[in-house]
């Protein structure tokens, strides 16, 4: 009998285990719509590609299940370090406030981690002015060197998502959406294949967006055109 409720006490410790963990890395939804992100003049209409690449994932313990949008971290994935180490956008940390530090080398994984997550909560604190958000422009520069890494991110197949738009209106035939499902919830570099956007119109086609843990389905608008 001892042996018996010994094995039971185990049982259940891993029942509850298991549902804590379901509960801490719950899947989100996410809907990207847009014009420009449908072709409807090739036969019988072509979708373009819409990337979601995670940047960051969140992080939740027990303590944070409460509530399904609240987390204790986020963790910068280590496929983008080389990223944020880039001179321009490491000086732009620590303009910002994120880091002390001098040199990009001075930081590990985890401390540069911390001070990427500390750099992303000031461009969401920044107001919009007339040249757009500094987080817009950080979402462009995120894409540029997303396209140009993109061997070394598909490397982690689970970071990186493509989903083809579907046409979405039938008052504009251009307009496309793009539905992501069960994606890990944390931050998110969207953006459209290249072609998608005319010049002169990619200046918000690249957004950050966060895909929460609770199932809910997250919608991001890319306003783009295509020539």
């Amino acid at each position: 009998m001892k042996h018996f409720k010994r094995a039971a006490a185990m049982l259940l410790a891993v029942v509850l285990s298991l549902c804590l963990a379901v509960t801490a890395f719950a899947e989100g939804t996410l809907t990207v719509t847009g014009s420009g992100l449908y072709i409807p003049d090739e036969g019988a209409g072509k979708g373009k590609n819409v990337t979601a690449i995670r940047m960051f994932t969140a992080r939740a313990t027990e303590a944070a299940t409460l509530n399904p949008n609240t987390f204790d971290s986020y963790v910068l994935e280590n496929k983008w370090e080389s990223f944020f180490k880039q001179d321009e956008i490491f000086n732009a940390m620590k303009t910002a406030g994120a880091t002390t530090v001098s040199t990009a080398n001075d930081l590990d994984s985890a401390a540069l981690s911390d001070a990427a997550v500390a750099y992303i909560n000031t461009l969401l604190s920044e107001t919009t002015t007339t040249t757009g958000t500094t987080l817009v422009e950080f979402a462009h520069k995120a894409q540029n060197w997303a396209r140009k890494n993109s061997t070394t991110l598909s490397a982690d197949p689970s970071l990186v998502t493509v989903k083809a738009a579907t046409q979405d209106s039938d008052e504009d035939k251009t307009k496309g959406t793009a539905t992501f499902t069960d994606l890990t919830a944390g931050y998110y570099l969207v953006f459209p294949e290249g072609g998608s956007t005319g010049k002169g119109n990619r200046g918000t086609d690249a957004i950050l967006v966060n895909v929460p843990r609770d199932g809910k389905n997250t919608a991001a608008e890319i306003k783009s055109t295509f020539p």
